[in-house]
């Protein structure tokens, strides 16, 4: 390889000889004999420096071997080494030493330089792509992060609003301050409309707070507002419902909703109704929340909104009902949703006969007071009333359902003010005038109030009203009542709405004015609603 023995002899018998390899040997003669180095590396028509270069490695391997001290660790046959020689020559891997990966890998390219080629461009190729990865799953991991912190801190946020407005509340309920309690409401709506600026999804969290523990604090009308404001700003980010703010808001609102704009019930109520029936059965409990108080209102289910027959709508309370696996359950609330039904059930001579039967199941499951069975029986008692008229059984039925909601409930309860809105109009059928005008004044006046313009209730209260406080004399809350129902008709319609209520309020309005001595305005009102004005009693 070199032109020089690959061990020095040793000088004395104690030494060992010293095995070097070719590269060693030859750079140690180029510094010791440099005429000797060239000579022996003419012979490879090399360098001495070029010859050394290419003995280190796998040719130094093979010497160190062929010339190891121990020959167990030499070759075992000439036949070995010829072979390590062999594949050397090849430019494949000695046996004598194991390569380095980078070093196989050039021994592949000089025996294969365009497969390693392609296999490089793949390679390269492949690299990019995973660079590109990384730094998609970097920017990903980034924005997870970003997305975790925003939701702590909205949950932070949430979480330190809902605690002041628990402490605000807890303030005015213990100072019983029924100004301060208005104060207080017009602080916290401040603050849920601030929060709504940054986070219209937390405003709608705190709204539902509010909406859910602490709506007997305030004013209805006040409480409804705030809630409908708030889930329309979550509807315009959310417009399928599939928040959980949305479905923290949408229970409460809805049930306001229907008691204070039934437009609006109609027209959010079918988001609402996906948001629950989403739920693996309708047997989930706010599903079944939900259907009380939508089949409760005069506002139909999405299902039912294309069901015209009365019958078919009783099958789709039985349909309902047959999510609840608890057989007693299942056969209340049946019962609970065929007295709905049945309530509207105007000219059918059966209709009396299944409420009673209805009926009959909700005494026998449900308390007294209970909220459900009140209204069971106000609306069972309303069927009656539809079937035979005012009569004076009807009379001291809602004489005693007022009573007992008043009791159960509190005089602002919907219940309450309902049942005696129909004791007053059949005490007034029957001739009652008196009766009915103090029913009225005490419950309905206030009620008013409280009820938004686009409610269908506050108009029926009012329309039949202004009648009622006429005949009774109040000039000035007829007028009042009576003007009241044709300019919320305005607001809601755009235009004069004609029908059977606001001919009753015009009426009223009419003759008010005739008796205060503005004639054209009496004649401008019967004219445009179609209505004769009402006259004093004595005259």
């Amino acid at each position: 390889l070199v032109g020089g023995p690959p061990a020095a002899l040793p000088r004395t018998p104690l030494e060992v000889p010293s095995v070097s390899r070719p590269s060693s040997w030859i750079a140690s003669v180029a510094n010791e004999d440099p005429p000797r180095a060239e000579r022996a590396a003419a012979v490879r028509q090399a360098t001495p420096e070029a010859l050394g270069a290419q003995c280190r490695g796998d040719l130094d391997a093979i010497v160190a071997r062929a010339t190891a001290q121990d020959p167990a660790d030499r070759y075992a046959s000439a036949a070995a080494l010829a072979d390590d020689v062999r594949r050397w020559l090849d430019g494949l891997t000695v046996s004598a030493r194991a390569s380095r990966p980078v070093e196989r890998i050039l021994r592949l390219a000089r025996r294969h330089p365009r497969t390693v080629a392609v296999a490089a461009v793949t390679v390269l190729a492949l690299l990019g792509l995973a660079g590109s990865w990384v730094r998609a799953s970097t920017a990903a991991a980034r924005e997870r992060a970003a997305a975790t912190m925003a939701n702590e801190q909205s949950q932070r946020t949430f979480l330190l609003a809902r605690d002041m407005i628990s402490d605000l509340v807890a303030q005015q309920r213990a100072s019983r301050d029924p100004a301060g309690a208005v104060a207080t409401f017009a602080r916290i709506e401040r603050m849920i409309d601030r929060v709504a600026d940054d986070d219209p999804m937390v405003a709608a969290r705190l709204a539902a707070v509010v909406a859910n523990g602490y709506s007997d604090a305030w004013d209805r009308r006040a409480a409804f507002d705030l809630v409908d404001r708030s889930i329309r700003r979550v509807v315009a980010i959310d417009p399928e419902g599939r928040t959980d703010a949305f479905r923290e808001l949408a229970r409460p609102w809805h049930r306001l909703m229907l008691r204070g704009d039934r437009v609006g019930a109609g027209s959010l109520g079918p988001l609402v109704f996906a948001d629950v029936a989403g739920t693996p059965a309708l047997a989930d409990p706010e599903t079944q929340d939900m259907l009380r108080h939508t089949l409760d209102s005069t506002i139909p289910w999405p299902v039912n909104g294309t069901v015209a027959e009365m019958e078919d709508r009783l099958r789709m309370a039985s349909v309902y009902a047959s999510f609840i696996e608890d057989p007693q359950q299942a056969q209340l609330e049946l019962a609970l949703h065929r007295v709905a039904v049945l309530r509207r059930c105007e000219g059918h001579p059966w209709a009396m006969a299944e409420s009673d039967a209805a009926i009959a199941i909700v005494k026998a499951r449900l308390p007294e007071d209970e909220e459900r069975r009140l209204g069971a029986e106000l609306r069972h008692t309303l069927t009656d009333a539809i079937a035979n008229g005012s009569t004076q059984h009807v009379v001291q039925e809602f004489m005693l359902l007022a009573a007992r909601c008043e009791h159960a409930l509190g005089t602002r309860s919907p219940l309450t003010v309902n049942a005696y809105w129909n004791l007053c109009m059949n005490a007034a059928n029957l001739g009652d005038i008196e009766g009915s005008y103090d029913a009225f004044a005490r419950f309905l006046w206030p009620e008013m109030s409280r009820q938004v313009h686009a409610d269908g209730l506050r108009r029926w209260y009012l329309g039949f009203f202004a009648p009622v406080a006429f005949e009774a004399c109040d000039y000035d809350t007829a007028y009042a009542a009576g003007m009241q129902v044709l300019i919320d008709d305005r607001v809601i319609y755009g235009q004069p709405h004609l029908d059977g209520v606001s001919e009753r309020a015009a009426s009223a309005a009419a003759g008010v004015l005739a008796l205060w001595g503005d004639e054209e305005g009496a004649r401008t009102l019967e004219a445009t609603y179609r209505t004769a004005r009402m006259v004093p009693a004595n005259r």
